[in-house]
């Protein structure tokens, strides 16, 4: 799977993108979207649905990408003097941000089963309970990787957790570099040389650390992830055939 085109370059999309362009009416122009006037029937609409997941699948596993990019793409310059995060607070916001995409990852892996198997739940009834219960689902194996997706994201989602409902992320050697980021560069210990190099020697060696940590777990869950779409990709198969036979294709 190309590392750009998480989503895009799988044969389920490629699949769904010729699909669409065969059933699906025409698109209003500029805005790239149906008509509302349009009524689709039921095979349109899943066509339609099943691409709407896709597409955010997509781009939450791109912005997840980018948060390990925007660990260090912090600039002093970008604010003002009466504002002014300091390279920890970066990384505060970043480092959260990361696991917040991280465990919503599962959250859109259980909407797009529930679009590809075409079930019929609420978008907000969607829960993990209510897809790995379910008899259709049961019957396949999808539910491996998404068990193998699981687990690579288990610690993401107990921290997103955390963040979320009780405070910011932290670690030992983050708190250490919290303390330093927070002292007063007026204080007589910043006029040694010595200890500005320190800290930022110690915040490089963080965020090489951090950035190879999110890198290897990345590049892990794009790989259940491929599994987890050629899975998805046989039961659009399936379903398919199965509007075929009752004469909706």
């Amino acid at each position: 799977m190309n590392t750009v085109n998480y989503v895009k370059d799988s044969d389920i999309y490629q699949e769904l993108i010729k699909d669409a362009d065969k059933y699906l009416p025409e698109v209003e122009q500029p805005l790239n979207k149906i008509k509302l006037s349009v009524q689709l029937d039921e095979f349109q609409y899943y066509i339609h649905n099943v691409g709407y997941w896709l597409f955010q699948y997509d781009k939450q596993i791109s912005e997840l990408s980018y948060s390990i990019k925007f660990l260090r793409n912090f600039d002093y310059n970008k604010f003002n003097n009466d504002s002014k995060p300091n390279r920890v607070d970066h990384l505060d916001y970043t480092i959260s941000n990361y696991y917040i995409r991280l465990s919503s990852i599962l959250d859109k892996s259980l909407q797009i089963i529930n679009a590809i198997f075409h079930l019929g739940i609420s978008e907000y009834g969607v829960k993990e309970s209510t897809i790995k219960t379910n008899s259709f689902v049961k019957k396949t194996d999808v539910l491996k990787p998404y068990k193998k997706m699981k687990k690579v994201v288990s610690n993401g989602k107990n921290i997103r957790n955390s963040i979320i409902h009780r405070d910011f992320y932290t670690d030992k050697n983050l708190h250490k570099l919290r303390y330093f980021y927070s002292l007063d560069k007026n204080l007589v210990v910043f006029k040694d040389k010595y200890l500005n190099e320190y800290r930022r020697d110690r915040l490089n060696e963080y965020l090489n650390d951090i950035e190879q940590e999110f890198n290897e777990q990345f590049e892990n869950l794009i790989s259940v992830i491929s599994t987890f779409l050629d899975k998805l990709h046989l039961i659009y198969i399936k379903k398919k055939k199965e509007f075929k036979a009752r004469g909706l294709v």
